[in-house]
């Protein structure tokens, strides 16, 4: 593990790559081309003489390092519609989705519910300029903008209301009933590329915010994204948030899970027991997404955020015909359709899978839950030379499902020749060797990951599995050089997973159950099927007795990930590992080069960088 400190021009990648890439391979990969098809080369930095598949572990006690931060530490500061929860979204090459809240969250009996706010007593207004001394600019996000110098923006307001039933959490023996703050959301347009400006939001008649200060990201090389998961709202969150700020890459990709408010009953009362299975998803506390939105304002506020639901988003109101959605969907709008604001809940009874809802059948036919047309739930954007897209691994994704066929046309839309890197994201994974996770969502990766190997996916982020695994190239379980990497980021700051598949804890007796009975494989929870039984793909192994060619990094701890794209050709990804001190260090450090004069062929070429001036060239995996 190397600290940024021991790292040799710390996190400027541009400047390295002369020194970072082998020059054998640079001399291969010439100038910055891209063809139909590529091979997508790894080149890892020597770490002393680890090998190139490594595993770290880490102890109980620090797996369950991570205690919850008080509400109280997080309260609303100022008058009651003072701004705060403030975040941006990138919605375009150049503007920003600008999201707060004013006024806010509550929580009551039913018998004395809070009051839902008015959404339009309070105005959306954002100022700003490129001086933070002159806010020259008024962008206002409703209909009643009459002044001449005030820019009117897309834009949605919103409130909304979860109760839930006496069993669910009880307040003096009536059923708990929460209201939420006013939710804007401004698109702010017409801004510069890499350019920072100074904004505050809120009104005159109701206070502004702080100014605060936002880079948008930039459109040329190089680019960095920061990608997390799981994160929830822990002290180890809290160094985490640090360290990302302190990083400052161009965005964040989260991929999912963020305050697990659904760990918790409508009254706040911690799920245990029996109960806390049965009820998962079905209750949660929904002043958590409030005081999260405040804990994560100075990140998020700074470095634009782009983000996928999780499971733990769902949260199903099962007295509203179990929607689900409702607080991410209010809060994190993403740009499907940059001229509307979507914050709509989604009608899951439609196409999921679940026999827990009354009169509901456990499988949905394709028929049914293809049509179904949700909200908020997949979306792309272009940045310079990225494209990054978002999908949803508990909506309809057959390949007649409506998420499925937006994908392809998104995908044929695009021109390599300008976009050079794509980059997806969604929550459950793919690839993972831990027990929990293992071949979770084989129904969706069946319908999914031909076409991200057939439109030359460069890399996809999962979260889900609370800890950290990193695939070379892959495609259908084979070490591939025309597929992409895969990337479980999930060890954000909740609790972690310690169980791998292929090695026996004498202290967690499950993974030994798991390799030698198939029974013991759970398919995903909460997701559309496809067929009247869950899905396992049995072409490839169910286990492995060491760490599979498919995995080249796993480990176990606290973490975000880096992907600094220096160039057309050039990407280095590393983990940021979470350290005792409370600071980061570096723990796995690749540059992945694109060889588009090789085109395709159906192996991956991996190597240790040479030492300077030799000729060594890079070492062939044996792949099968």
């Amino acid at each position: 593990i190397v600290t940024p400190e021991e790292s040799r021009n710390g996190s400027n990648p541009a400047a390295l790559v002369p020194d970072r890439v082998p020059r054998a391979v640079l001399g291969r990969v010439g100038a910055a081309r891209h063809l139909a098809s590529r091979d997508l080369l790894l080149i890892e930095y020597p770490v002393g003489n680890a090998p190139l598949n490594r595993t770290i572990f880490v102890s109980e006690e620090e797996a369950s390092r991570n205690a919850r931060i008080p509400l109280s530490d997080l309260p609303h500061v100022g008058t009651e519609f003072s701004p705060d929860q403030i975040h941006v979204t990138p919605w375009s090459e150049t503007s920003v989705l600008v999201s707060w809240a004013t006024g806010e969250g509550r929580v009551g009996p039913v018998g004395n519910a809070p009051k839902a706010y008015d959404p339009s007593m309070v105005p959306s207004i954002v100022r700003y300029g490129t001086s933070k001394y002159f806010l020259d600019t008024i962008v206002y996000g409703d209909d009643k903008a009459t002044r001449m110098d005030v820019k009117k923006s897309v834009c949605a307001k919103t409130v909304y209301s979860y109760e839930y039933n006496i069993l669910s959490g009880a307040i003096d023996g009536e059923p708990s009933v929460y209201q939420s703050p006013i939710l804007h959301h401004v698109v702010v347009d017409g801004l510069n590329p890499g350019q920072t400006y100074y904004y505050k939001v809120g009104s005159l008649s109701y206070g502004w915010s702080d100014t605060l200060e936002l880079k948008m990201p930039k459109n040329q090389y190089p680019i960095s994204v920061g990608v997390w998961a799981d994160t929830s709202m822990t002290y180890n969150t809290t160094q985490l948030r640090d360290a990302l700020i302190d990083y400052g890459p161009d965005m964040i990709l989260v991929a999912g899970d963020f305050c697990y408010a659904d760990k918790f009953l409508g009254n706040g009362t911690a799920k245990k027991g029996a109960y806390k299975k049965e009820a998962d998803q079905f209750t949660s506390y929904q002043p958590y997404w409030d005081s999260y939105g405040r804990f994560l304002q100075p990140l998020l506020s700074k470095i634009p955020v782009l983000a996928v639901s999780g499971n733990h988003e769902l949260e199903s109101l099962t007295l509203r015909n179990n929607l689900t959605n409702l607080s991410f969907n209010s809060r994190f709008p993403m740009p499907r359709d940059a001229d509307i604001v979507n914050v709509a809940a989604n009608n899951a009874p439609l196409y999921w899978d679940q026999s827990l809802f009354p009169g509901q059948t456990a499988f949905v036919p394709p028929e049914v839950s293809n049509s179904v047309v949700t909200n908020n739930t997949y979306f792309s954007v272009d940045i310079g030379p990225l494209h990054i897209v978002g999908l949803n691994t508990y909506v309809p994704y057959g390949n007649g499902s409506e998420m499925y066929k937006w994908f392809v046309k998104d995908m044929t839309s695009l021109d390599r020749e300008t976009t050079h890197w794509i980059i997806v994201m969604f929550h459950a994974p793919y690839y993972s060797t831990f027990v929990e996770h293992y071949k979770e969502v084989q129904l969706m990766q069946k319908y999914f990951e031909p076409l991200f190997f057939e439109y030359q996916v460069d890399f996809v982020f999962h979260g889900h599995a609370h800890g950290y695994d990193r695939s070379p190239p892959v495609f259908n379980f084979k070490p591939n050089s025309c597929g992409p990497v895969y990337a479980t980021v999930g060890g954000g700051g909740v609790d972690l997973d310690i169980e791998y598949v292929d090695i026996l804890r004498p202290d967690k007796p499950k993974t030994a159950k798991f390799c030698s009975n198939i029974s013991y494989w759970e398919p995903a929870e909460y997701q559309p099927n496809y067929e009247p039984e869950p899905f396992l793909n049995t072409e490839t192994p169910f286990c492995f007795e060491t760490q599979a060619p498919w995995s080249n990094f796993r480990a176990q701890g606290y973490a975000f990930g880096m992907l600094d794209i220096v160039n057309a050709t050039h990407a280095e990804w590393k983990i940021n590992w979470l350290q005792d001190s409370g600071t980061t260090a570096y723990a796995d450090r690749v540059m992945f080069a694109k060889n588009p004069q090789n085109g395709c062929n159906d192996k991956v070429i991996m190597g240790v960088d040479p030492a300077p001036n030799s000729d060594a060239k890079p070492i062939p995996l044996n792949a099968p």
